[in-house]
C-alpha cells in the first residue's frame, strides 16, 4: 500500500508590465524556490526584471536556466523589495508571522512593492501541471494551496530600517494608500532612537540638490497633515520627512531596482560589502519595451 504525501505550496505569479517573469513556490518548512517561465527568458524583449537577466547581460541565460532555490529568505532580488526594522515588524504582528518568514510578507505586499513588479497568490487550480511535477519534483509530490490574505492596513511595502509609509498626497494632506491606490510619496516618521532624523534627511538632500545631484521633491511636512497612520510610537517632534517617489508617475508603476539587488546581496549586506561584477552598470535610467526602468542607490 503507497500513501500518497505531498508537500503543500504556496505559489505566486511574478508579473512585471503585464508580462509573467515566473513563479515563485513557497513550502511550509521555509523553503521557496523562483521558476523563470520560458516565455519570459527565451524573449530577446523582455522587460528589465533586474539588470542580471537583462538580455545584454552575458550571464543571463545561465542564470535563469535553473530554478533560484532559497530557505526562509528569499533571493536579493526579492527580499530587497522587503521593508526591514520597525515597519517589517509592524507588518508581520499584524499578520502574525515571523518577521523573517519573507515568502508571506511578499505574498501579503506583493500588489505594492518598490519598483513595477507585482507578487500576485495564484488559486490552486490555476498553478501549472509541469512546475508541480518537474520544477517542485525535488521536494516530492507538492500539492498546491490557496494563500489566505489577513486584512489589515500596511499593504505597501518600502525597503529599508527607518519606519515610512507610503501616501497619497491631495488638498495638502497625506492619506495611507489603501486598496489599489498607489502612494505618490515616502512619508519618513521621526525616530525614537535619534533626534531630529527628519530633519536631517530634509538637510542632506538639500545640500545635494545644491551641488546638482538630481533629486526627487522633497518636503517637511507636519504630522497634522498626516491621516490614517497606524498606532506607533512617536517622539515629541512635530514634522515627517517627504519624498516624491520615483518609482510612481500618474497612478503608474516605474520599475527600478538599487544596487544590493544588482549585486545580489541581502540587505543586512548592502552597506558592508560589494563584490565586483563582470559587467557594467547602464545608465540610471534606461527605456525598455516602451517602459521607465530605474537603478537606485539605496538608502536607509
Amino acid at each position: 500500500m503507497t500513501t500518497d504525501i505531498r508537500d503543500e505550496v504556496t505559489v505566486l505569479q511574478l508579473i512585471l508590465h503585464g508580462t509573467l517573469v515566473g513563479y515563485l513556490s513557497g513550502f511550509k518548512n521555509g523553503r521557496n524556490v523562483l521558476s523563470i517561465a520560458d516565455a519570459f527568458k527565451n524573449s530577446p524583449n523582455r522587460p528589465t526584471f533586474s539588470l542580471i537577466t537583462h538580455p545584454n547581460f552575458p550571464n543571463a541565460a545561465k542564470l535563469m536556466a535553473e530554478p533560484w532555490a532559497r530557505n526562509q529568505r528569499l533571493h536579493p532580488i526579492l527580499s530587497n523589495l522587503l521593508p526591514e526594522g520597525s515597519l517589517r515588524e509592524l507588518i508581520a504582528q499584524g499578520l502574525k508571522v515571523h518577521v523573517d518568514n519573507e515568502f508571506h510578507l511578499l505574498s501579503y505586499l506583493g500588489e505594492d512593492l518598490p519598483g513595477a513588479i507585482k507578487a500576485i497568490p495564484m488559486e490552486p487550480e490555476d498553478v501549472p501541471d509541469y512546475l508541480l511535477d518537474s520544477v517542485l519534483s525535488a521536494h516530492g509530490k507538492a500539492k498546491a494551496i490557496k494563500f489566505v490574505k489577513i486584512s489589515q492596513d500596511n499593504k505597501f511595502s518600502l525597503a529599508g530600517v527607518q519606519m515610512k509609509f507610503s501616501m497619497k498626497e491631495k488638498d495638502g494632506r497625506y492619506n495611507l494608500s489603501k486598496g489599489d491606490v498607489l502612494g505618490d510619496w515616502i512619508i519618513k516618521t521621526a525616530s525614537t532612537k535619534h533626534k531630529y532624523v527628519p530633519l536631517n534627511e530634509y538637510t542632506s538632500m538639500s545640500l545635494a540638490g545644491l551641488v546638482g545631484v538630481d533629486i526627487p521633491e522633497i518636503k517637511l511636512v507636519d504630522l497634522d497633515k498626516l491621516d490614517n497612520l497606524p498606532q506607533i510610537n512617536l517622539p515629541d517632534e512635530k514634522q515627517a520627512f517627504a519624498i516624491k517617489r520615483f518609482d510612481r508617475e500618474d497612478d503608474q508603476r516605474i520599475h527600478m531596482e538599487d544596487f544590493a539587488q544588482i549585486l545580489v546581496k541581502y540587505p543586512h549586506e548592502k552597506y558592508t560589502s560589494a563584490k565586483r561584477r563582470n559587467f557594467m552598470v547602464p545608465q540610471w535610467r534606461i527605456s525598455n519595451c516602451g517602459q521607465k526602468n530605474q537603478v537606485s542607490h539605496g538608502g536607509p
